[in-house]
């Protein structure tokens, strides 16, 4: 079974940019006090993450018979944002206003998702002969 797909790679590189971008965002407003502005950005990230998120989820889905491939792009996700954060912070290029914790929440609360995205995925996965519904091969 193939683990790293382009779709994967697409979506990575896309997180990457906007996960930055996100970051740059934040730092910028908290910093000039533009709070309002804030919520934008984050409401304006949470989309356009959600969007490319189905968008390749999608194309990868239909040249792929992965029973969740959901879990790649999540895991994936997961990566890409502690990383970026972390080093933001490392970097020292975060506000005044903001703090390390708030990234460490952000990853506590995602990880747990996360988990349970993997619990379920290994309890499903028992469902499936290479990745397809034993019912959908079974009538």
């Amino acid at each position: 079974m193939k683990i790293v797909s382009k779709y994967l790679i697409y979506w990575a590189i896309s997180f990457l940019v906007l996960t930055a971008t996100f970051r740059f965002g934040l730092s910028s407003f908290l910093e000039a006090g533009k709070y309002d502005l804030v919520i934008l950005i984050a409401s304006l990230y949470a989309i356009l993450i959600f969007i490319t998120g189905w968008v390749f989820g999608k194309a990868h889905g239909m040249k792929s018979i992965k029973f969740d491939l959901g879990l790649s792009f999540n895991l994936t996700g997961f990566v890409i944002f502690s990383l970026v954060s972390l080093l933001w912070f490392r970097a020292g290029m975060n506000s005044g206003t903001e703090s390390i914790q708030s990234v460490y929440l952000a990853m506590l609360i995602w990880g747990i998702f996360l988990v349970t995205h993997i619990i379920i995925f290994f309890i499903t996965r028992k469902d499936t002969i290479k990745g397809i519904h034993k019912s959908d091969i079974f009538d």
